[in-house]
């Protein structure tokens, strides 16, 4: 019987909570989003995405060593 390597995936939601001072809210959220620091981030375990198939090998423990189908 044919064997398959299959790679799934989910998406996971990760968010921070800033405080930024600005003239509005539209550039508070310019800030956010320019903000490069994620050190104090928090993973959403709740809120995860479907399960989905990213990839697809034949043979076992074949990821990424062969062309995927």
């Amino acid at each position: 019987m044919p064997t398959f390597t299959i790679e799934t995936t989910y998406h996971l939601p990760v968010f921070r909570h800033a405080t930024y001072a600005a003239e509005t809210s539209e550039a508070a959220c310019r800030l956010a989003i320019e903000d490069k620091d994620w050190s104090g981030q928090r993973e959403d375990y709740e809120s995860s995405g479907e399960t989905y198939v990213t990839g697809i090998w034949e043979g076992a423990d074949a990821a990424y060593r062969g062309q995927a189908i």
